[in-house]
């Protein structure tokens, strides 16, 4: 699906887009492989490891994560024209000092901040537990918000909508994948939420106001 979104990303401008660097493919039923050939980061199968320790016991060769991660990165600037940052999927690209030494050094010579390394975002931490329902997970942001300090406040999650497609993706131990983030979007949608956030005088900015903000690339 990455060319179709592309597509539509380069239709809004507006919209801010990152690189999530990937080199571990978790989900049982769908599975992605390199863009490069990298004999040391794939499965038996060609695939992406499925986790950080499976990755990392290939003992994967600094030059073909290099060249892989160097090759994602530019692809998605060569089809998306507002490529705003760098992100590490499931933290892998920054697991070791060496990792973290790499994908640093790419940042900056592409000149995107890397997420989760970089700047002085802090990061909101949901509080909510596998299984809540939408309404519980509004609590728990709620609860969060009414907690924070002064200051720029970065907050990730995962919403979607419950489809064929996303109830097809889970694995052992994650199988309600369509269910968990289908509600996490229903809380975003609670007008509950909204007039947390206007009572508390939470201004919500892009990420690329945040950069500017806080001088970042």
């Amino acid at each position: 699906w990455f060319p179709y979104m592309a597509r539509l990303l380069n239709q809004d401008p507006g919209v801010g887009v990152g690189v999530h660097l990937t080199l571990t493919s978790e989900w049982d039923s769908i599975k992605w492989r390199p863009l490069t050939h990298g004999p040391t980061l794939v499965d038996e199968n060609g695939y992406f490891p499925a986790t950080n320790k499976a990755f990392s016991e290939r003992k994967p060769a600094l030059g073909e994560i290099e060249n892989e991660l160097r090759a994602q990165i530019e692809t998605a600037k060569r089809l998306i024209k507002n490529v705003g940052w760098l992100w590490p999927h499931m933290g892998t690209a920054t697991s070791t000092p060496e990792l973290r030494e790499l994908t640093l050094k790419l940042a900056h010579e592409y000149d995107l901040p890397l997420l989760g390394v970089e700047g002085s975002f802090r990061y909101l931490r949901q509080k909510y537990k596998a299984g809540d329902t939408a309404a519980a997970k509004t609590k728990a942001v709620q609860d969060v918000l009414e907690s924070l300090s002064p200051g720029d406040w970065f907050y990730i999650d995962h919403p979607s909508t419950d489809t064929a497609e996303s109830r097809a993706i889970g694995h052992a131990g994650y199988d309600h994948v369509a269910a968990e983030r289908s509600s996490l979007l229903q809380s975003w949608a609670d007008p509950a939420l909204k007039k947390t956030i206007e009572r508390l005088g939470i201004e919500l900015i892009s990420f690329e106001e945040a950069k500017a903000a806080l001088h970042l690339k």
